[in-house]
């Protein structure tokens, strides 16, 4: 039976797999297609192309770099971090200047306070982050300000993404946000991988993940983490 429920596990990440990365491989293919071209490109079309080609090429690896931690969690193998000394400012930075880039009809606004440094793992971390924004910008108001926060909190530190909802689609983002919660089985697409890649790596840090959906308060996803000593313990706020 666990074989059995481990084959369509496989059967299903590879289904999602070959479907979520085909559509940032169609765009990396037309736009080196683009930049392969003989005529000569004004600086601007050139830029342009060779930026949607970076930007998929990072939510590629992204959605390969989820696709295996949930595999591994599946068959279960614990998320192994590789803690590094990190400022989660400065990481919160580079995920909103990505956001910025891949999507720049929205607005993003980074908050940062106190000291934010600490031990995590840095990929994962990263793709947590930009996990948190992606989901304002695919659940919130498509109008409103996306709104990041770090903030120092004693021996942790917080990451928020809050956004307002949008009201159409309100009620389906609560019901994932409650399976989420609940731990569910594979929804239908990468994204809800993602998403439970989010949950698996603060658990792996030891942290608490918070997400909620609602027409008052909006998207919110709310991670708190522990500082990491280079043993692993709690470390104190240095």
């Amino acid at each position: 039976m666990e074989d059995a429920r481990a084959t369509v596990a496989v059967q299903k990440l590879v289904e999602i797999a070959s479907h979520d990365l085909r559509n940032p491989l169609s765009v990396i293919m037309v736009n080196a297609a683009v930049l392969s071209r003989a005529e000569p490109l004004d600086d601007s079309r050139r830029i342009k192309a060779a930026s949607r080609i970076l930007s998929n090429v990072g939510r590629m690896n992204r959605m390969i770099g989820d696709l295996l931690d949930f595999a591994y969690e599946r068959i279960g193998a614990a998320v192994r971090t590789k803690p590094t000394d990190l400022d989660l400012g400065e990481l919160a930075a580079k995920a909103v200047d990505e956001a910025r880039a891949s999507t720049p009809s929205r607005t993003f606004e980074l908050e940062q306070s106190g000291d934010l440094r600490g031990r995590w793992d840095l990929d994962r971390m990263l793709r947590g982050l930009q996990t948190m924004i992606a989901s304002a910008l695919r659940f919130g108001n498509p109008d409103d300000t996306v709104h990041v926060s770090v903030l120092a909190a004693g021996i942790e530190v917080e990451l928020r993404v809050v956004v307002s909802a949008n009201p159409a689609i309100v009620e389906h983002v609560q019901h994932l946000l409650a399976s989420l919660h609940a731990g569910a089985e594979i929804e239908r697409d990468g994204y809800w991988i993602a998403v439970a890649v989010l949950r698996q790596t603060v658990e792996a840090h030891g942290g608490t993940l918070f997400a909620s959906a609602s027409a008052t308060e909006g998207i919110r996803f709310v991670v708190r983490l522990p500082r990491q000593s280079e043993s692993g313990e709690k470390a104190a706020v240095r």
